[in-house]
């Protein structure tokens, strides 16, 4: 009877023991977070997740989340049947980090630093709108689409709403290979595109276009003929080569082969003159050097590489407005796909996690040229509580935003985006001009230690729109002054 009643209390401190750790890691929320302009703040996208099932989640920035089945438990510990509500939302812009709240400074070794960022999410959970866990047995893999492909930085997770953030590891980025093939291919069609064509003898294609009539060919005019064929975006000669040149096994004469010059390219002086005769020889299968001798002075003036592209006789077959066209279009394609590739990420950062939170991608920022100081702030308006006015130092090169400590230290250093920007009472913007800050006496302050250096701000209003603050990172100062 006893060993009965232990073992039924030991299993009653085991279950509440259980449930405070559950609560714990539930309620270790990061509620106390204080975006500096409510409802500006990056949103959390959902995704239904069946639990039973898992599931593999690609966001809209390329980054997988893949989900093992029975991943997450109930407040109780309990294991989850049916769907729940995934919440998962990324920063990878200075303005995203900064909208969040999130602290972008961390404590090393008693001092504090500045995080360089290489992208950093927040994951979080629900079913039936109560807060669920991670299964602590499951492990959720976040591959982070990243911009930023050193190796060197380090995944933590914050810890309460201060400088608190854990270090949880480190993995080598993976890039984006398909970025690099899809781009990769653009770059060689677009290329072809923009490849320089040569006709060595615009009578050959005179020949062609009249079907060889030679009362048609003997009545045309040099620049008049050659504007018909402009679209065409070729170069046109007017050399003599008489070089037979095999293309699959027929054979042409030089100046009846559109060629693509791979090597130096012709200047004017050689395509409006006439006292030129050409030299052809064969360097591979169809690879050519040419040469232009000068017909009076017998001397060689210019020499390129040349590219066997197509029969003349196939080229008219094309008109040159289809030409243009279809180039034009496929251009078009181009830079619709290219402009889409941007957004893809140049690399991934994985990692698996088995609580909610918020995690980061980080390195410490070092600059040799970076400086401590004792900032002093002064505002237009007299302002009665500081307490309420933010601070925040934007580093410039590195894309960070940090929030400065009213009363204590702040490192700077050179930078021709680096500035400094307050949030005021009543979501008033105060800067510390460009300019001013370009005028630091860096060399002199790296002597010193916690110099003071004052700061006077200009106000320059309200802050009404996210669109006030991306101006204002994006160096476009002079737009909200």
């Amino acid at each position: 009877m006893k060993n009965t009643v232990k073992t039924i209390l030991l299993i009653s401190v085991i279950a509440i023991y259980g449930c405070a750790v559950n609560q714990e890691k539930i309620t270790e929320t990061i509620s106390s977070i204080s975006p500096p302009f409510k409802g500006m703040e990056t949103q959390f996208t959902e995704y239904l997740v069946s639990n039973s099932q898992g599931s593999e989640i690609t966001t809209n920035t390329g980054s997988k989340i893949s989900i093992p089945p029975f991943s997450f438990l109930d407040s109780n510990g309990d294991t989850i049947n049916g769907e729940v509500t995934l919440k998962f939302r990324e920063y990878h812009k200075s303005i995203e980090a900064f909208l969040s709240g999130i602290p972008m400074t961390y404590m090393a070794e008693g001092n504090k630093e500045y995080f360089e960022s290489a992208g950093m999410f927040e994951i979080a959970g629900k079913f039936n709108n109560e807060d669920i866990q991670v299964n602590p047995a499951k492990k959720i893999t976040v591959d982070l689409a990243s911009d930023k492909t050193d190796d060197d930085f380090r995944f933590f997770k914050l810890k309460g709403n201060k400088e608190n953030w854990t270090y949880m590891g480190e993995n080598k980025p993976k890039l984006n290979l398909r970025k690099k093939i899809v781009t990769d291919s653009l770059n060689k069609i677009k290329k072809s595109l923009n490849k320089d064509y040569i006709i060595m003898n615009y009578m050959a294609l005179a020949d062609v276009y009249f079907n060889n009539n030679r009362t048609k060919i003997r009545g045309i005019k040099r620049n008049s003929f050659i504007k018909k064929f402009e679209q065409y975006g070729f170069n046109y000669l007017f050399t003599q080569n008489h070089s037979r040149v095999d293309i699959r096994g027929i054979g042409y004469p030089a100046s009846m082969i559109v060629w693509e010059n791979i090597g130096r390219k012709l200047s004017n002086k050689f395509l409006t003159s006439q006292s030129y005769t050409s030299k052809l020889t064969k360097k591979s299968n169809s690879i050519y050097q040419f040469q232009l001798i000068n017909s009076k002075t017998k001397k060689f003036e210019f020499k390129t590489t040349l590219k066997v592209y197509m029969p003349i006789k196939q080229l008219i077959s094309y008109s040159p407005k289809k030409w243009k066209e279809e180039r034009e279009s496929i251009m078009a394609e181009i830079i619709i796909e290219e402009d889409r590739i941007k957004l893809e990420a140049e690399c991934f950062r994985a990692f698996e996690v088995n609580s909610f939170g918020i995690y980061n991608w980080d390195r410490l920022q070092k600059s040799p040229l970076a400086i401590q100081i004792t900032p002093v702030f002064n505002f237009e308006n007299e302002l009665t509580d500081l307490n309420a006015v933010q601070v925040y130092y934007f580093t410039g090169t590195n894309n960070s935003v940090v929030k400065v400590d009213l009363g204590g230290q702040l490192i700077i250093a050179p930078s021709q985006s680096a500035k400094l920007f307050a949030i005021l009472p009543g979501n008033e913007l105060a800067i510390y001009e460009n300019h001013k800050y370009q005028k630091i006496d860096f060399e002199r302050l790296k002597n010193t230690e916690n110099e003071k250096v004052v700061f006077d701000f200009k106000n320059v209003g309200k802050v009404d729109s996210k669109q006030v603050i991306e101006k204002l990172l994006e160096n476009q100062e002079e737009a909200i002054l």
